[in-house]
């Protein structure tokens, strides 16, 4: 950029929106000739909240065909995605590489996933403390009109009320691990654990990112890593969904299989 004063770095690396280039601009004693003001001077705040009712409407539009489109796309895949109803065609396993009795394979699977289940959800405990420690860090240091990120009562409640709910989970976890290590069956501990640790790490860095404001939205802030990588809990080693079945099956309240 040649103007004297101003400086631009190279492209930031963001989590979406990459259709559209992201760069720091730093200005250093610029003066703008009279001829490039554009109305009055000193206004330019004033102005800058005025249009913003019109790109907030233009925000929100812009928005409706790709959720649509994301709603259409997931009935059609969901309406051709079979489960346990399906099978690999043609595959032969040599007698030496079968582990366990014969046609027990999803017996052994499911028996497993209770101790699966249990170490998805005590990785997520480390990740999900970060994040809120991490932004509260921030929040604390970044400041907007003339106060910190922190002292807004929205920004401090909620991250109180993350941290209460990750001390919920991790009492969860341990009374699911004595469990366990007491020889009992915590298939229903196990599956309510993994849900909510899941869950809790999807809302973590989802309410902690907004709190970083652009910054979060950056590929190299840690935020935006965990918001990337934590995801996957909520899907592998049996997706929340999953788990809802199966504590209600535990509960004894799922709908009887129709004859």
């Amino acid at each position: 950029m040649n103007i004297i004063g101003v400086h631009r770095t190279a492209n930031l690396k963001k989590l979406g929106m990459h259709s559209s280039d992201t760069a720091e601009i730093f200005f250093d004693n610029v003066r703008v000739p009279a001829c490039h003001i554009i109305g009055e001077e000193g206004q330019g705040f004033f102005y800058q909240m005025l249009q913003f009712q019109d790109e907030r409407l233009v925000a929100a539009a812009v928005l409706l065909e790709p959720i649509q489109r994301c709603i259409t796309l997931t009935a059609e895949y969901a309406g051709e995605r079979k489960i346990f109803g399906s099978t690999v065609l043609n595959q032969q396993v040599p007698a030496c590489h079968i582990i366990g009795e014969e046609g027990q394979g999803f017996f052994y699977q499911m028996l497993q996933f209770q101790d699966e289940r249990l170490v998805a959800a005590a990785v997520l405990l480390e990740p999900i403390q970060r994040c809120i420690t991490l932004t509260a860090e921030y929040a604390g240091e970044r400041k907007i009109f003339g106060s910190t990120v922190l002292n807004q009562q929205t920004v401090h409640f909620t991250l109180a009320e993350l941290q209460s709910e990750l001390e919920a989970v991790r009492s969860l976890l341990y009374r699911a691990v004595l469990s366990r290590i007491h020889g009992e069956d915590v298939t229903l501990l196990a599956s309510m654990v993994k849900l909510k640790a899941g869950r809790l790490a999807r809302i973590v860095t989802d309410s902690c990112l907004q709190f970083w404001g652009g910054n979060g939205f950056t590929w190299d802030n840690p935020i935006c890593r965990m918001h990337r990588d934590l995801r996957l809990h909520s899907v592998g080693a049996g997706a929340d969904e999953v788990m809802l079945s199966i504590i209600c099956k535990q509960m004894g309240i799922a709908p009887a299989k129709r004859q």
